[in-house]
């Protein structure tokens, strides 16, 4: 192989790199990009528990804006096992007046949003979202 030819071939490498790296990093998502809507649109949102069935409707900006920023700073990938799971911790459907935008499902490690299932860039501790519930009920 001469020179050129093993020149070409690494940039060929760095470019596919580039693809592949970007790509990857392309499918993260923020929970604002996953709503696929201005969250200045929610006006409510029911949280049911999963261990005791209870079920609490957050409305106002306070409480809506508190439930988003549990979700702050976070990273969504699609996760590569889409295999249907059952047991959660606690879903919570959002609305615009009476359409519902969006279900997101929360599993420990995993996320469903409207039953794909994602990886968090950083797990939501099950402490904070009880927490949450505890006190609008």
């Amino acid at each position: 192989m001469s020179t050129t030819q093993a020149r070409l071939a690494i940039a060929l490498l760095v470019i596919s790199l580039i693809f592949v790296i970007g790509g990857c990093l392309s499918q993260q998502q923020s929970f604002t990009g996953l709503l696929g809507e201005d969250p200045a649109e929610i006006t409510k949102i029911s949280l049911r528990c999963g261990t005791t069935g209870g079920l609490v409707t957050v409305e106002g900006e306070e409480g809506i804006a508190g439930f988003l920023n549990l979700l702050e700073g976070k990273t969504f990938a699609k996760a590569g096992d889409q295999t249907s799971r059952t047991g959660y911790w606690y879903y919570a459907d959002l609305y615009r007046d009476e359409e519902k935008l969006l279900r997101i499902t929360f599993l420990g490690e995993l996320v469903s949003v409207n039953q794909t299932y994602y990886e968090v860039s950083e797990a939501l501790p099950k402490e904070e979202l009880d927490s949450f519930f505890k006190s609008h009920q």
